[in-house]
């Protein structure tokens, strides 16, 4: 078996290697609880701040895109949406092809917020990639990232529909 092959190069056990992802995923997920403010005064959930990121960087998006880039539900987008509209970080416009479906679209506070979290996350991130790339070198940092990229598109959606369809085997 290809996998079993592949696997014996490796350091560390595969269980080993779950307990790493474990880690640093849940020190990601620890830290979304908190509110926390990027320098404009108010403070703002994680997925609060990333779908005003997305929107953001996708004007006219829709609610289903937003869900569908982000993994998540239509209803709890439209939760978060509800929370970012009345914080007037964005609006909402009827598409006028069709008034059931709606644009979203940050406001000029939205953008100002967005700007504020890039330039947190920037200081954040900058001494962590310094340190992996003084760790394994700048090639070898870049396929990491595309290894995270392709962790986060391929790999952790397929997880998700997987244990999806197990829960609905359950039922």
């Amino acid at each position: 078996m290809e996998f079993e092959k592949n696997n014996k190069k490796l350091r560390h056990s595969l269980f080993e290697i779950s307990e790493i992802f474990y880690r640093f995923s849940w020190g990601n997920v620890e830290h979304t609880k908190f509110l926390r403010n990027y320098g404009t005064g108010e403070s703002y959930s994680a997925i609060e701040i990333h779908l005003l990121i997305r929107i953001a960087q996708n004007p006219g998006i829709s609610v289903t895109d937003l869900a569908q880039r982000n993994g998540r539900t239509k209803g709890a987008v439209s939760q978060i949406i509800t929370k970012l509209e009345l914080k007037e970080l964005i609006r909402r416009e009827k598409r006028q092809e069709n008034a059931h479906f709606v644009s979203l679209y940050a406001t000029p506070k939205g953008l100002e917020v967005s700007k504020a979290f890039q330039q947190h996350q920037e200081q954040l991130i900058g001494p962590i990639v310094d340190d992996l790339v003084a760790l394994i070198g700048a090639d070898n940092a870049d396929k990491f990232y595309d290894f995270l990229d392709h962790y986060n598109n391929v790999v952790y959606p397929g997880i998700v529909a997987q244990i999806q369809d197990e829960l609905k085997g359950k039922k």
